[in-house]
């Protein structure tokens, strides 16, 4: 619920001109097990696997810079919407560092075994506040 609150906070933020980005350091691989913990028993409920995958990450943990929140909240609404659509199989995230020349940069996706969005639907993507 705090996360829903927080989307709405931010909207009228962007709105106004004021929303301000939070960079500080933090393990990436502790935020997206924090953010899969708060579905986890929903997932297992559902016989859902619920996975992650990380490539080119040595150990366990990885620190970069970004937005923790804004990262969090993203992620939430990747896998909430995931978990929603699919009925039987697995959702993943995939995390990974891809190097380009000296810069490093973070990727992280979501995959899914659920229903899919229509050709005809996937134009209303990235739209605010539209439903497929």
């Amino acid at each position: 619920m705090s996360f829903l609150v927080q989307d709405f906070l931010d909207f009228a933020q962007i709105k106004s001109g004021k929303f301000r980005v939070n960079l500080k350091e933090f393990d990436i691989l502790t935020t997206i097990d924090k953010v899969m913990s708060i579905q986890r028993e929903k997932a297992s409920e559902a016989k859902i696997d619920f996975l992650l995958q990380a490539e080119n990450i040595q150990g366990t943990s990885y620190n970069i810079i970004s937005d923790e929140q804004r990262v969090m909240q993203v992620l939430l609404n990747l896998q909430s919407n995931a978990l929603k659509f699919t009925q039987a199989g697995s959702v993943t995230i995939h995390v990974a560092i891809e190097d380009e020349g000296e810069d490093k940069f973070l990727k992280i996706s979501v995959a899914d075994t659920g229903i899919g969005i229509p050709a005809e639907d996937q134009d209303k993507l990235f739209k605010l506040f539209g439903f497929v």
